[in-house]
């Protein structure tokens, strides 16, 4: 037979292998959108730190709200009122209520902790997660999840370490986790109802108006720099999330959820060479535990979130 009249590839195979590059192609633009999505974090987190030590965090998390409000309103004016009408107002403002104290324990933690230690209580919210289940939803905690989320909050043990005095920022640092993680079950709710562009601008909606008078009670004008710096703040948490989001919509949330967790040695390395920070084996200790076990947790739901 002639070389030329050799067969080539059946059909079959090539829809397979256009299927394996395109999937490919998915990942590696997955991956690529969450480490934007955590050098965003990691940046609004080092901006909150530096904010934080002059300017009330009342201010910082309005202006948070207040700039990705101001980023949405071409998009709320765009569609026609009924589409962006919600039809579950309450859960709409349990959610506010609760992401926007989270944020606001999230930013004192930030002020009165070291970097390392206030992203690793941060990254409490999975284990969290299966605590709500079993005591508000009473779902069933099958034990391979029981054992990640002790092993989680042992880690936790290692930071905080009961046995000295416990520094109360912390405790307001897992407070806020808490409330995060509440803030995500309000979300879930409703995403069986609302659009998503919908959930987006009533939370921003309701975060700046109930945010707004805490902020003028202790408005200080700020300087030009520092007001550039309050845009940063909002311009990064909108980056962050928009990553996050296109992130999950090209790849398996099981392929990208895990590099969320470069946040915590971005941000111990941040500390050092930013704010001259520099964790202590405890904390770095307790920050991998929880980092193995937050993962262990989450990965089981990703084809469900998927």
């Amino acid at each position: 037979m002639d070389r030329n009249d050799t067969p080539g590839p059946t059909p079959s195979r090539r829809n397979a292998l256009a299927e394996g590059l395109r999937a490919l192609s998915d990942n590696l633009g997955g991956v690529l959108w969450m480490l934007m999505a955590v050098t965003f974090f990691t940046a609004g987190g080092l901006v909150m730190k530096h904010l934080a030590q002059a300017v009330p965090i009342s201010m910082i998390v309005f202006f948070r709200n207040w700039v990705v409000l101001v980023v949405l309103l071409p998009i709320l004016f765009r569609n026609p009122p009924q589409r962006l009408r919600p039809q579950r107002l309450w859960v709409h403002v349990l959610r506010a209520v609760t992401g926007v104290t989270s944020f606001t324990c999230l930013a004192y933690s930030l002020r009165e902790l070291i970097l390392a230690d206030a992203m690793a209580l941060s990254f409490t919210t999975p284990l969290w997660g299966i605590v709500i289940s079993a005591i508000f939803l009473g779902e069933a905690v099958r034990a391979r999840r029981l054992s990640a989320t002790v092993l989680g909050f042992a880690g936790v043990l290692f930071i905080v370490r009961p046995q000295v005095e416990i520094d109360p920022a912390m405790l307001v640092a897992l407070g806020g986790a808490f409330l995060a993680t509440m803030s995500m079950a309000y979300l879930k709710q409703l995403t069986a109802s609302e659009p998503p562009i919908l959930i987006m601008i009533t939370f921003s909606l309701i975060a700046t108006v109930i945010t707004a008078a805490p902020a003028v009670l202790v408005w200080e004008p700020p300087t030009p720099a520092e007001f550039g710096w309050l845009i940063a703040v909002g311009i990064f948490a909108l980056g962050g999330q928009f990553g996050m989001m296109r992130a999950f919509t090209h790849a398996d949330v099981s392929l990208v959820l895990p590099l969320d967790f470069l946040r915590l040695p971005l941000a111990a390395v941040a500390g050092i060479f930013v704010f001259s920070e520099i964790p202590d084996q405890w904390t770095i200790m307790g920050a991998a535990i929880i980092g193995v076990a937050s993962v262990y947790v989450a990965r089981p739901e990703a084809p469900r979130a998927r």
